[in-house]
């Protein structure tokens, strides 16, 4: 994490031997570099279990060793619950960055974050059933003639309240999970808005300089379509053949005179060939588009009068 804090998985098996008199428990602890939980730390722990005033109390009124094996269990409750504050944390970060920039590489360790939580939702399962497992496993020890019947009906009351808080408190964690896993995805909603919207601007970019480039290409082939005819007359008149040379008849006048002809007719041709213009409707017939001259014409002699509010009274 961005803090220099880390979470990392704490395997811990423990192994429970009941008995009437004394209990055994076995815990195994893998070797590890990391700070995970060992032998001595676990027995510390169990240490600050019996100093404790609410586990005196119980284990007061219960000789079940079962109490035992819950508190321990209750230690990796509070670790689940500083793993979640940690990561709530964390969440909290990646927020916040990505509302200030759109750096893709956020995503990846959103993406990270939500397969950890999806792995911890696993986890969180196989807790509950461990909890349940103890809750419904009769101790046989407690059926021994050392202990009355009032003392296994307490013995039995009060374990299945402790089985329940602790359940409550692991449904408590799995609903908490929920709500990060389920803010996690809004966040990462966000940060792919935000680059689907970045994407957006760049493709309106370029679109809107792919149109200037069509306007400017539009523009330059009306120019090469008014300047072509004249550059083909000027051409054959140019040619040195008997037909445009011989006495030389040819006049400036009458060049003007084919050039506006043929220059006019290659407009006519070139609007009629053209599906869409603003000369005429779009997808229009052919018929209609060779009389676009006189549909013209007549748009401006009828051209309808705006009515005044004279007229409309």
């Amino acid at each position: 994490m961005s803090n220099g804090d880390m979470l990392f998985i704490d395997l811990l098996a423990v192994h429970m031997v009941r008995g009437i008199k004394t209990s055994t428990i076995i815990s195994y602890h893998p070797e590890s570099t990391w700070c995970r939980t060992s032998a001595k730390r676990l027995h510390s722990l169990m240490q600050l279990v019996g100093g404790s005033v609410y586990w005196q109390k119980i284990f007061a009124k219960s000789k079940d060793p079962t109490f035992l094996f819950l508190a321990i269990l209750w230690y990796a409750l509070y670790a689940w619950d500083e793993s979640f504050e940690l990561l709530y944390k964390h969440l909290s970060e990646l927020e916040a960055k990505v509302l200030q920039t759109n750096n893709m590489e956020l995503t990846r360790d959103l993406h990270i974050l939500q397969a950890h939580l999806l792995q911890y939702q696993s986890l969180l399962h196989n807790f509950q059933v461990s909890v349940q497992f103890i809750a419904k496993t009769h101790n046989l020890a407690m059926d021994s003639s050392d202990f009355s019947d009032e003392q296994r009906k307490e013995s039995k009351e009060l374990l299945e309240m402790e089985s329940e808080n602790l359940l409550s408190e692991i449904d408590r964690l799995e609903k908490r999970r929920a709500m990060l896993s389920k803010r996690l995805k809004n966040v990462m909603d966000l940060a792919f808005a935000t680059v689907n919207i970045d994407d957006s601007r760049q493709t309106r970019k370029l679109t809107e300089a792919t149109v200037r480039d069509s306007a400017a290409m539009k523009q330059i082939s009306y120019l090469t379509m008014v300047f072509l005819p004249a550059s083909f007359l000027a051409s054959v008149f140019g040619m040195n053949v008997v037909e445009f040379n011989q006495g030389s008849l040819q006049t400036l006048g009458r060049y003007v005179e084919v050039t506006i002809s043929l220059t006019l007719f290659t407009i006519y041709t070139v609007v009629t060939l053209q599906t869409y213009s603003s000369f005429h409707d779009r997808n229009a017939p052919f018929l209609r588009r060779a009389v676009w001259p006189l549909l013209t014409l007549r748009k401006i002699v009828y051209k309808p009068k705006e009515k005044t509010v004279k007229d409309v009274a």
